[in-house]
């Protein structure tokens, strides 16, 4: 797998394509995309580059894992009281 942004890697179980290996950035590890419902790997994987321009991960999961953090210092610090 190339080191630039966009370059990709099939992932083959059992000799079926299951999915992609996607570099989100140059230089840093790959993210892994699989097809999900009724949409293609094709379409996956662009998607996956659209929603990551600056970061490894797509800003959708970047959100996420930032509300999950803040909610559980909320319940943490809730339980320290």
């Amino acid at each position: 797998m190339e080191p630039l942004r966009g370059s990709t890697a099939e992932l083959i179980l059992d000799g079926e394509i299951v999915g992609q290996a996607v570099r989100t950035q140059s230089c840093i590890n790959p993210v892994f995309v699989s097809v999900g419902h009724k949409v293609s790997l094709a379409t996956a994987c662009y998607w996956v580059l659209r929603c990551a321009p600056a970061y490894r991960l797509p800003e959708t999961t970047r959100a996420a894992d930032h509300l999950v953090n803040q909610e559980l210092q909320r319940l943490l610090n809730i339980g320290a009281s």
